[in-house]
């Protein structure tokens, strides 16, 4: 068995550590193991993690230790805890440090991740130093180089990526099996075991209450859309920082009846289900794993345009907006989309299998990559 360390800040519920955990789950765990270094213990996930036997390692966050000291303590974790076959670090540009650090230990597989197509950081000169080194620390210690959509390849890799041999294409996929049975269930039943409206139209969204998801822009498109159209009703699913927030604009607003604050759930096909359409007007993403999600539900969205067409499943569910638009432009396009036809079920597992975004087809993928160390 070869040992895979996985490096995140945190595991906590989120696009890059749903992924890894999907991986988690249908990888073959009798030929790979995935532990964690993480730089907060806490998080959703760290209960499966140990029940799926993974081991855990604790690092403080570089940016209260130093990257000097950092590297130190990686290293010892490397050495003392291994033999590691692979490391896969899922932190961006700080990637560049932990695939050099990784070198240093012999790691002969060694793997920089882009989840996203921008960071958090405020551009500053400084800043732009940084992200160069570690751009150049990346391209000389990594083995592999993934990413989830050509944005988020070209963020961290530069513009040319795809000519590097080492790139690979790893979809944030979604786990087909999960959405059989409920597509099977009558959408009304569901509603009412979950306490959402059965008379409403529902206009939904799933995603952490953070600044990339812009919930302030998508309150202000649902508040437009049920003035003119009260039939509507507003699911926003997932927690986060900036949730009290996003609540006091709801009540300021006066909509507290027509929003629902469904919070974090372990269920996400059912949820979708319960939908009648997506709302997903992100500033920037990766590649946003949800969306797919709604498609195997069969559920149609309103996306912004700057998030990848990577994740059109060529259903005719999706239709991209400028944020710019106005919010009567916003809000029509849910009204058109929102009674679309919708393929069968079995049409739209076949276009997700074509397209390789299944979690058994990434996991098998990963697999080999893993173990061999290249494409």
């Amino acid at each position: 068995m070869i040992r895979v360390l996985q490096v995140i800040e945190k595991m906590d519920r989120g696009g890059a550590e749903t992924f890894i955990m999907n991986l988690y789950r249908n990888i073959n765990r009798s030929e790979i193991q995935f532990d964690f270094l993480v730089h907060d213990p806490l998080g959703h996930y760290i209960g499966e993690i140990k029940e799926l036997g993974g081991c855990i390692y604790t690092l403080p966050a570089p940016s209260s230790i130093g990257i000097r000291k950092y590297k130190k303590l990686l290293k010892e974790v490397l050495l003392n805890n291994g033999p590691f076959h692979a490391i896969h670090s899922h932190i961006h540009h700080f990637s560049g440090v932990i695939v050099q650090t990784a070198k240093t230990a012999k790691i002969p597989v060694r793997i920089a991740h882009s989840h996203t197509s921008r960071d958090f950081k405020v551009s500053n000169p400084l800043r732009s130093i940084y992200t160069k080194l570690m751009e150049t620390l990346i391209k000389n210690n990594s083995t592999l180089l993934f990413y989830c959509s050509d944005k988020a390849g070209q963020a961290l890799y530069g513009s040319n990526f795809k000519k590097d041999k080492r790139s690979v294409f790893i979809p944030n996929s979604v786990q087909l099996d999960q959405f059989k049975s409920v597509w099977q269930m009558d959408k009304n039943e569901i509603r009412s075991q979950l306490g959402i409206p059965l008379s409403k139209k529902i206009v939904g969204h799933v995603g952490s209450f953070t600044t990339p998801k812009n919930h302030l822009f998508l309150i202000e498109v649902f508040h437009h859309l049920v003035k003119t159209h009260p039939d509507f009703h507003l699911v926003l699913v997932g927690g986060g920082p900036l949730r009290p927030d996003i609540e006091s604009k709801v009540n300021e607003l006066g909509m507290s009846e027509n929003v629902t604050f469904f919070g974090v759930t372990n269920d996400v096909p059912m949820v979708l289900r319960t939908f009648d359409i997506m709302l997903f007007p992100s500033l920037f993403e990766g590649l946003p794993t949800v969306i797919v999600e709604a498609q195997a539900a069969g559920i149609p969205s309103v996306l912004s345009n700057t998030i990848t067409t990577e994740v059109d499943m060529d259903l005719g569910l999706l239709v991209y907006n400028d944020l710019n638009l106005t919010l009567d432009h916003w809000s029509n396009t849910i009204l058109e989309l929102v009674n679309k036809r919708v393929p069968e079920y079995q049409i739209i597992v076949n276009k997700i299998l074509s397209k390789g975004f299944d979690t058994a087809q990434v996991a098998e993928l990963c697999e080999r990559l893993y173990i061999n160390g290249h494409k």
